[in-house]
Order: C-alpha cells, then structure tokens, then sequence
C-alpha cells in the first residue's frame, strides 16, 4: 500500500487544532480559530483550510511579508503593534479582522513611504541636477492622506467593537456610533468638548474623553489634507539640503506642532523628519489608547494565543522604524534597505 503524502499535514479540524500548540483552546469560547502564521522555535508554521474543509499545516522556508503570532519577533526590523495584537487576541470576528488587514495594508504603505524619502535623500546626495522637491512634496501628500483615512478605519474598528459590547447594568443595545471619526468628534466642523460628544453621541464620559484627547490633531491633520484634496493646495516650499529636507522653520501647521529643537533647525530650515514622527506617533497612538481604554473599561475574553503577541513582517519596516527612531535628519541613519531576498 502506497503512503498519501498529504496525510502528514492535510487533518481534520479537531487533529490540526492538537497541532496549534499557540493556542488555548478553553481560551477560544466559540470564537473562530484564528489561522495566522506562527513562528516559534521550529520555525514557520502556517495553518489553511481545504477545499475539503481540512486543515493544512505548512511549513514555509520564511514570511516576505504578513501577520504572525509569536513570543519575540522573528527580525528585528518587524513591528509589534498594541492595537493589532489586542483585538486578534481579544475578539478575533471576520468582520473585525477584514477592518485590521486594511490597517495593516496603511501602515505598509507609510513603510513604503518612508523607504522612498530615504531612497530620495541618498539620491539627491548622488545627483545634484535632479530636483527632488516635487518628489518629496508628493510623498507628503500621500503620506497625511493615509494618516488621514487610516483615522476612518480606526472609526470602523470602533463601531465594530462597540456593538460587540454591552455595558454593566445597561440592558439596552449601545448607541450606534457615527461612522466617520470627523463625525464623532466634530459638529460643522468644529471640535467637540468631551462634555458634548457624550450627549451629542450618547456615549460614556471614558469614550467621550478618549474622542476629545484625539481630536486635536486629528482635525489639524484633516485640515492639512483637506488643502490639498479640496483645494488645490500644496505643501509649501520643500529644501533640500545635504542632511536631507526641510521646510522654512515657521512653516504651518508644523510650526504649530512644537516638533523641532536646536538639532532639528539650521538656520532658517527645519528639518521634515520629526514632523513625520510626530504625525505617525499620534495616529498610531490613538489606536493604543483606544485598546488601552477596551483593556481597563471592558471585560473581553481571554487571549487566543497566551504568552504570543502578533508582529507585523514588511518589506520596508526597517525605513518605518527609522522614521520612529527620534533621529532629527536623514543623514544620521540612512542606512540602505535589507536585500529583500532574506
């Protein structure tokens, strides 16, 4: 009798899950089997259902790019996001996990982005003749677009979760929330306190709060955006100089943001790479915060997969990383991108 080779890693449900060691399975409590990839001391594991409705376990050589559950990240250069891991961890529905792949699609785009302006830095040193002031202001524009719209995604994420939830000692169905962050926060375009976003919204004081801690830069970012996709404006003069790009020092709405010290300006310019660490850490902030507040205020069910946390793999990481790293100028960490071929 000959062997079948699929037998090995192709199982019925009930035998793959034995295999799922990242799990808990008392932990599950109906909740789907979250089938990600897995990387632990053997290796790579990943896990996908047949046509049949069997599981097959995988065994990739490596992951180019994906989400992945593990106790430490496979390389360095992958990111650990609070947000991502909480609610995969907490209230991993379909519906929830399609709203946090497009999160993750934006924060490849921003890696992507941030990979271009080194790339543009290392050639502008390289080529004096090519002007790279349309090229960066571009990747401006691009760049709060997506901050902009990935505040939008948060949004969905939200009402996702708040139906999901019923308060203690509440016995009716939550208020369904707006859809829009703008329409959450704002009232003919104008910020609401935290006061009248919770009568206005009929929301608890904490959530109320939570609105009124973000919505400052956010509306600061959506105004910026919206100058460029509604009015036809452009980001200003850009410099490039040898330590990379740079904007006039009283340039708004940067100035405004307080984002530069001595080491961020020379002379009259200063420098664009704090004001793209500023607006990354307070978008991706408001996501932190919001899983924070679910952590303290709700009682979700027990992690899926306990002592893993789920990390990003990307090709450009490394240049997001970058980008968070504090450094004032390109000149003082440009280093190039990883052979993408690891």
């Amino acid at each position: 009798m000959t062997a079948d080779p699929k037998k090995d890693f192709i199982k019925p449900l009930d035998e793959a899950l034995v295999e799922m060691k990242h799990l808990c399975l008392e932990n599950l409590r109906g909740r789907p089997v979250p089938l990600f990839a897995v990387y632990d001391a053997d290796g790579w594991h990943w896990w996908m259902p047949t046509p049949d409705g069997r599981i097959a376990h995988l065994r990739p050589i490596d992951t180019a790019e994906g989400k992945y559950l593990a106790e430490a990240p496979a390389d360095p250069d992958d990111l650990y996001f609070p947000f991502l891991d909480f609610f995969v961890q907490r209230l991993p529905s379909n519906d929830l996990l399609r709203w946090l792949d497009a999160i993750v699609d934006d924060l490849w785009c921003l890696s992507t982005s941030m990979a271009k302006l080194e790339f543009f830095y290392r050639s502008s040193l390289a080529d004096k003749h090519i002007d790279f002031s349309w090229m960066v202001g571009t990747e401006i524009e691009y760049i709060v677009s997506v901050l902009r719209n990935v505040y939008d995604l948060l949004q969905e994420v939200i009402v996702l979760v708040w139906k999901s939830i019923q308060l203690h000692g509440c016995e009716r169905k939550n208020q369904e929330l707006r859809k829009s962050f703008a329409d959450m926060t704002m009232r003919a375009d104008t910020l609401m306190s935290a006061a009248d976003i919770a009568s206005a919204r009929n929301v608890p004081d904490w959530l109320a709060a939570y609105y009124a801690a973000c919505a400052p830069f956010f509306a600061d970012l959506r105004r910026y955006r919206n100058k460029f996709v509604h009015y036809g404006e452009t980001q200003g003069l850009l410099f490039v100089t040898d330590r990379g790009f740079a904007v006039d020092k009283n340039s708004e709405p940067f100035a405004g943001w307080d984002v530069w010290d001595a080491d961020s300006i020379s002379g009259n310019l200063a420098s664009l790479r704090p004001v793209f660490q500023h607006m990354m850490l307070s978008t991706f902030g408001a996501f932190t915060a919001f899983a924070s507040l679910m952590a303290e205020k709700i009682a979700f069910p027990l992690p899926v997969a306990p002592g893993y946390r789920m990390f990003i793999r990307g090709y450009h990481n490394g240049a997001l990383k970058r980008a968070l790293s504090g450094a004032k100028w390109w000149d003082l960490d440009s280093s190039p991108p990883k052979d993408p071929e690891r």
